[in-house]
């Protein structure tokens, strides 16, 4: 870059740097994400859960005692329930993976 020229000068403008096949891509995806279905919808009702169990959790700061084989620990109610889900929703997601792999064989 010489000193008379600015560097807005030697950066190509960005349709010059897209390609058109890139371009066509990307407004091709843009319609098949449009066809896909609600996703406003989608969005809405997740912000809706999260600020639901947001206050779920703000509201069950209350330590609790759990007693699990030698371990004894002291957790906020929403802990325990949260930690319960996770460990629930991956053996739900660990057994439904085996089912699927065993039907797939068959």
């Amino acid at each position: 870059m010489g000193m008379d020229e600015t560097f807005s000068d030697s950066v190509p403008e960005l349709t010059d740097v897209v390609s058109g096949d890139v371009r066509d891509a990307a407004e091709k995806g843009a319609r098949k994400g449009a066809q896909r279905g609600p996703s406003g919808l989608l969005a809405i009702i997740s912000s809706i859960l999260g600020a639901l169990i947001a206050i779920f959790a703000l509201q069950n700061l209350d330590n609790v005692s759990v007693n699990f084989l030698p371990w004894d620990v002291e957790l906020p109610l929403a802990a325990v329930v949260g930690i319960t889900f996770v460990i629930g929703a991956l053996i739900g997601s660990l057994l439904g993976w085996r089912r699927r792999r065993s039907r797939a064989k068959a």
